[in-house]
């Protein structure tokens, strides 16, 4: 005989809830996982004995993961990192090693009190539909697999309102993970790698072979069937036509479409990259072909670009442009030298007129059917009401998802909205942070910097006993140095310098620093404020300094050519530093 289940929240008795949690800690998913055990323990014996008003998140990193009474959230994530990695182990262990068992313990987002739910059995029902979760009022579907994304379908609008305070849709909200069944990994290098036809009825997808080339996979949602889309091999960035039959993208220096059915790709034009692109209803396409700092129209029949939008004397570039359905406007962000946390979603007329700002700190602007802006900002997705008439914004902003990948240099979301009302979406925050850990010659690898950050640019000092490098918090970009020997870790520079992609000068003195205007160098035992080697509004980024001591090399991202490679003698001065005249290599 088959059940189902229906979850009920319950006054279950606290004894049976602590024999869940000694059932769950002993399992193979928590056994060896020894945070996600102290943080589980915790939260669930502080609230079996009444005192879940203190699972905070001050509290939590200081008596459950150790981080002593010096613990300061708004600088060590840890909490947040550990809360979100034990969500996912209590999905995992209910998934394989907790199906029957009788208490169900959830982490809910947003808080660190857990909620306990008894499982009780219910006859089986003749449509033999899935389980139901009274709880969440939407019923949930899971296909593991590693290569899956997120689907919300039926009707994005339904999400929006239900988090600002709209008046509720009748229409139910689904949620499940489909599994692609595609071989490789999922994603490329730069670019939005997964896309909604306009009807929401099928789904565009990069993956990447074992051999690093990426192409494009075509699947219906109602089939269970992925194709691989022919010759789209280093496929980059695609976008759908609004009748949904072609899809466009970049490939070796070219935008090109393909029918989503099958057949060739088409050329359209010539294009050094691309950072987004949409599809008019008039047939024309708007682009971003970076790094020209400008928006193109492109005929959907192939030509010459035409520039409708030139930021080039701004220190910022325009990326992943939308054309608003039905509308004579486009949506866009404009991404500065600080990255995508610190940009603009602008709007403006497809055929001129004035920009206009509609969101500070914010990247990857959509239009949402049902009259909604949304955004993200360090991996959350942000919602708010949007007369697109009157270009104006309605109340405030509110977090409608977390956990969405995306690049706080680029800019790009791993999320894409359908006009039918369905989103998909690749999960991520999670992913993004890292721990830094020794890696000896064997392959064995130690812990050397246990506090997961968002960590880029690791770089050794020259002696071996220091580690310079960039982290992202609140949104900000800092270096740091830390001590192997002492275990000591200090700022080398300030949260809002645009600075960092550190390279030690050989005497272990000084770093030299890039960003978005240019290149810098700072003491690294007495940090000041970096001190500006050239001015630049194209991103430059030390990479090596020659075996002379005598040269740097970088690269810079020029809008006429792209990446380009330098090299320039540098001077040392009474001053500090300076350069000579660079070099192309």
């Amino acid at each position: 005989m088959m059940y189902a289940f229906v979850m009920k929240l319950l006054a279950i008795d606290g004894q049976r809830i602590l024999e869940q949690l000694s059932r769950m800690l002993s399992s193979d998913t928590f056994r060896r996982a020894e945070r996600s055990r102290a943080l589980l323990r915790f939260v669930v014996e502080e609230t079996v004995q009444g005192r879940s008003d203190r699972l905070k998140e001050y509290t939590l990193g200081v008596e459950a993961l150790g981080r002593g009474d010096s613990f300061d959230p708004r600088a060590d994530p840890i909490v947040r990192a550990e809360a979100s990695r034990l969500r996912t182990r209590l999905e995992r262990y209910y998934e394989i090693e907790g199906t029957t068992d009788p208490i169900l313990v959830q982490l809910p987002k947003g808080s660190y009190v857990p909620q306990f739910l008894e499982r009780a059995p219910q006859p089986e029902s003749d449509d033999r539909t899935p389980p139901e979760c009274s709880f969440l009022r939407n019923r949930w579907w899971q296909a593991v697999g590693a290569l899956s994304l997120v689907l919300i379908a039926a009707v994005v609008v339904a999400l929006l309102r239900s988090h600002s305070g709209a008046k509720s849709s009748n229409e139910s909200l689904l949620q499940f993970d489909v599994e692609l069944k595609s071989s490789g990994t999922l994603g490329s290098e730069v670019g939005q790698d997964i896309v909604l036809s306009p009807d929401g009825a099928r789904l565009v997808f990069i993956s990447r072979e074992t051999n690093g080339l990426a192409h494009l996979n075509s699947r219906r949602l109602d089939q269970a069937v992925t194709q691989r889309m022919p010759e789209t091999d280093g496929a980059r960035s695609p976008f759908f036509s609004p009748d949904g039959r072609w899809v466009g993208f970049w490939s070796a220096g070219k935008i090109k479409k393909a029918p989503v059915d099958g057949g060739s790709p088409v050329v359209l034009c010539d294009a050094t990259d691309l950072l987004g692109a949409s599809w008019e209803e008039e047939n024309s396409i708007v682009a971003a072909l970076n790094p020209t700092k400008k928006l193109f129209r492109i005929p959907a029949a192939g030509g010459e670009p035409k520039a409708i939008l030139d930021l080039s004397e701004e220190s910022a570039f325009p990326a992943w442009p939308q054309v608003v359905p039905a509308s004579k406007y486009m949506i866009y962000t404009s991404i500065g030298g600080l990255g995508a946390d610190r940009a603009n979603i602008e709007v403006r007329g497809l055929e001129g007129g004035d920009r206009k700002i509609l969101v500070h700190g914010g990247t990857f602007g959509r239009y949402v059917q049902g009259g909604f802006l949304t955004y993200v900002n360090q991996g959350t997705l942000y919602a708010q009401r949007f007369d697109i008439d009157k270009l104006e914004l309605v109340g405030n902003p509110v977090p409608v998802l977390e956990d969405i990948s995306y690049s706080r240099a680029f800019g790009y979301a791993q999320i894409d909205f359908s006009r039918a009302g369905t989103l998909v979406y690749r999960k991520g925050a999670e992913s993004e942070l890292f721990l830094i850990e020794w890696l000896d010659r064997q392959g064995n690898a130690a812990p050397l910097l246990a506090r997961p950050g968002r960590y880029v640019w690791l770089r050794i000092s020259p002696e071996g006993g220091r580690l310079a490098y960039s982290a992202t918090e609140a949104g900000g970009t800092r270096v740091w140095c830390y001590d192997i020997e002492k275990d000591e870790t200090r700022p080398i520079t300030a949260p809002s310098d645009a600075y960092g992609a550190p390279v030690w000068w050989p005497d272990g003195k000084k770093l030299i620093l890039g960003g978005g205007i240019g290149l810098a160098w700072i003491e690294s035992d007495r940090p000041d404020k970096p001190h500006a080697l050239t001015s630049s509004s194209n991103v430059q980024i030390p990479w090596a300094v020659s075996t002379d001591h005598r040269r740097l090399t970088y690269y810079e991202n020029n809008p006429a050519t792209g990446f380009d490679l330098w090299s320039v003698e540098v001077k040392e001065t009474s001053e500090g530093m300076a350069l000579g005249q660079p070099e192309a290599c």
